[in-house]
């Protein structure tokens, strides 16, 4: 027991010990929280756009557009857009001595203004033509066409514009129907005992959990096939072999490069943990959200924890066999792709949890030990799963993977001192069973 305690200790230091395992472990967190901090940032900071608006209806829907510009269609106008645009209206109604322009006709405007941007010295133009009530098109030229954010913006604005003019000529008042049809608001909720909070947040938690899960299972997983295969390879094994059971060899491998793994998911699931807590009040310097962090309790954590921990002993038994019965990288990786189809599926099956985490799919993903490592700790954030269903599910991912590290320490004994071609799946049955 000591020598695997030693070969333990080992590997947990060999991971432990490297740069980008350390990088991993403390960036790693603060560089997730970067990617979800950055795009709020640029999201809340706007461009400043200048653009000319073109008024030929000689319904002053140019000024109208103008107003709606700043103005957030979702609110009612009132608040400000992202973008801050100054916008200079030019109405082909008025005789260019009163606009100040000495320009003579529609086309010499829009000539100039061509020019303009071209120049840079305006953004781009907006040229509300005659008969725009009636269906004529609004269109827009300019150096930003290509934002398809702003030319929504503007497009809203045209929209706007347009309506209330509309309804002013049939009599109607513009203030009163805007009222009628502001949106009202809305927002779905969690309830429960489990994580709660927004949808929207919780529908993301869910799926960075699967995919963290999926991600280090096959990361570590191929660690250990390839530590395997590596010291098969430079004939270490034999030497190790010599003071210490092959069963209790592979053992000590796999334990080793579990807790690290469990040593880095720890920091990042109390890191998680902390940005849940705290992290509504960092983000508002940003400009906020727009909605709130979820509630998760502490009990979601050692869930998350467990089947991580679970997943990582069955595909690494797996994997530690793989590794022993190749004879190069090339051959880990080729023959690692039938592993992870399961736990693919697993990952595929989170979709259809997030969407009805009580449905057959779901039900049968948490339970099946392939797939459960992905799904239940997914299924657990969005619903209150029975305790039958979770005893259940912890016996059958115990069960297996306590299966599957004794069929993989039989492939291991037998196949690890092989060389030369790589054996076949009979082979590597008749060595388990002979094992």
């Amino acid at each position: 027991m000591s020598r695997t305690w030693a070969i333990v200790r080992r590997e947990f230091l060999v991971f432990a010990k490297s740069k980008a395992y350390v990088i991993g472990t403390l960036f790693g967190p603060l560089m997730i929280g970067v990617f979800f901090v950055l795009p709020i940032y640029f999201l809340s900071s706007g461009a400043e756009r200048t653009i000319a608006i073109v008024d030929a209806s000689g319904l002053g829907i140019g000024e109208r557009v103008s107003e709606a510009l700043f103005s957030d269609p979702g609110t009612g106008g009132t608040a400000r857009s992202k973008t801050l645009y100054t916008s200079q209206v030019i109405d082909l109604s008025v005789p260019a001595s009163t606009r100040g322009l000495a320009l003579a006709g529609p086309g010499s405007v829009l000539g100039s203004l061509k020019q303009s941007v071209e120049a840079r010295m305006i953004d781009g133009y907006l040229w509300l033509p005659n008969g725009l009530l009636d269906g004529a098109k609004a269109q827009y030229e300019g150096s930003n066409a290509t934002n398809f954010g702003e030319m929504s913006e503007i497009r809203a604005a045209v929209q706007r514009a347009v309506q209330r003019t509309r309804l002013e000529v049939a009599g109607i008042d513009p203030d009163a129907v805007g009222e009628a049809f502001e949106q009202v608001g809305f927002e779905a909720k969690k309830a429960g005992d489990t994580a709660r909070g927004s949808t929207g947040p919780l529908v993301v938690l869910g799926q960075l959990m699967g995919f963290v899960i999926y991600f280090l299972v096959i990361i570590y997983g191929y660690a250990v096939a390839r530590s395997i295969q590596e010291e098969k390879k430079d004939r270490i094994v034999e030497v190790l072999l010599s003071s210490i059971r092959p069963e209790n060899l592979m053992t000590g491998k796999v334990l080793g490069i579990a807790a690290a793994g469990i040593l880095q998911v720890t920091v990042w699931a109390v890191f998680a943990g902390i940005a849940l807590t705290f992290g509504r009040g960092f983000l508002q310097q940003f400009g906020g959200l727009g909605f709130e962090l979820p509630q998760v309790p502490l009990w979601i954590g050692l869930v998350f924890l467990f089947y991580f921990t679970g997943g990582f002993f069955l595909y690494a038994s797996m994997y530690a066999a793989v590794g022993a019965a190749s004879t190069s990288d090339q051959e880990v990786q080729q023959m690692q792709f039938p592993l992870i189809l399961p736990l693919m599926m697993g990952f595929f099956m989170a979709f259809a949890v997030l969407n009805d985490p009580d449905g057959p799919t779901s039900v049968t993903g948490s339970l099946i030990p392939f797939t459960s490592p992905v799904v239940m700790p997914i299924r657990a954030t969005m619903v209150n799963v029975p305790g039958l269903e979770i005893a259940a599910s912890i016996l059958f991912l115990t069960f297996a993977c306590a299966a599957f590290l004794w069929i993989g320490s039989r492939v291991y004994r037998v196949s690890i001192l092989a060389t030369g071609k790589r054996p076949t799946v009979r082979q590597l049955w008749s060595w388990m069973l002979k094992g």
